[in-house]
C-alpha cells in the first residue's frame, strides 16, 4: 500500500486498463475510485471489470514468467484455478467464495509475482476449479510451459528475433592462410614501473 492507497490495475472486460491508487475498494460496493499515475481521478463500475489487480508496482516485471503451481508455496483457503473468458489463467487460494457477490479475492501461488491479490469478477470467468481439480489444471499448465515459451519467442526462436537465417550459419569461415595480413604491433617500451616490465 502506498501513502495514497493500494496500488491497483483495473482491467475492463473490453481490455482497457487503468493503473493507479485506490483507497475505497470494498467488495460490497459497485463503484471504485482510482487516481491514475498522472493524478487524474477515475470512477469505475466494478461490474464492467474483468478483475482488479492489487500489485506491488504499477508496471510489473515483463521478464518474470508467472508460476501457476501449488508446489512451491502454501496458502490459506481453497486452492483455485481460474480461467477468464479472454483466455487468461490464474492459480491461487480463495478465502471466501460466495457466488451471490460480484466477485472474490484470489491470492496468487507465485511469491515472486507482481500480484498481491486479485478481485476476480464472476461474470468475467469462463471456468473456476477448486481443490484437486485446481491442482490438476495447474500441473497441466506447468507441463506445457516449455512449448509455450518456444511459441512466444523463447531461446529456440532467438535467431529469428535477431534476424539470423539458416544460410548465415553456412557461410565459409576464413582459414588462417586466407586471412589478410595484419601489421605487427609495435613493441611496448618497458616503463620499469610494473612487475610485468621486469
Amino acid at each position: 500500500m502506498s501513502d495514497y492507497g493500494f496500488l491497483v490495475v483495473a482491467r475492463h472486460r473490453d481490455g482497457r486498463l487503468v493503473r493507479g491508487t485506490s483507497s475505497d475498494f470494498r467488495p460490497d460496493r459497485t463503484l471504485l475510485s482510482i487516481t491514475d499515475e498522472l493524478g487524474e481521478p477515475h470512477r469505475i463500475d466494478i461490474e464492467e471489470l474483468k478483475a482488479l489487480f492489487f500489485v506491488k508496482n504499477l508496471f510489473g516485471n515483463h521478464s518474470h514468467d508467472e508460476r501457476k503451481t501449488f508446489r512451491y508455496r502454501d496458502g490459506h483457503g481453497r486452492k483455485a484455478w481460474i480461467e477468464f473468458t479472454d483466455g487468461e489463467e490464474l492459480a491461487g487460494w480463495v478465502d471466501e467464495y460466495d457466488p451471490k457477490r460480484t466477485g472474490f479475492f484470489l491470492f496468487p501461488t507465485d511469491a515472486n509475482s507482481n500480484l498481491e491479490k486479485v478481485w476476480v469478477v464472476f461474470h468475467s470467468t469462463h471456468r473456476i476449479l477448486f481443490d484437486e481439480d485446481a491442482i490438476a489444471a495447474s500441473e497441466a499448465h506447468e507441463r506445457a510451459i516449455p512449448q509455450r515459451r518456444t511459441q512466444r519467442g523463447g531461446p529456440d526462436r532467438w535467431d529469428e528475433m535477431l534476424g539470423l537465417r539458416p544460410e548465415d550459419y553456412r557461410k565459409p569461415r576464413l582459414v588462417a592462410a586466407e586471412r589478410p595480413p595484419t601489421e605487427p604491433k609495435p613493441k611496448k617500451r618497458d616503463s620499469g614501473i610494473f612487475l610485468g616490465d621486469w
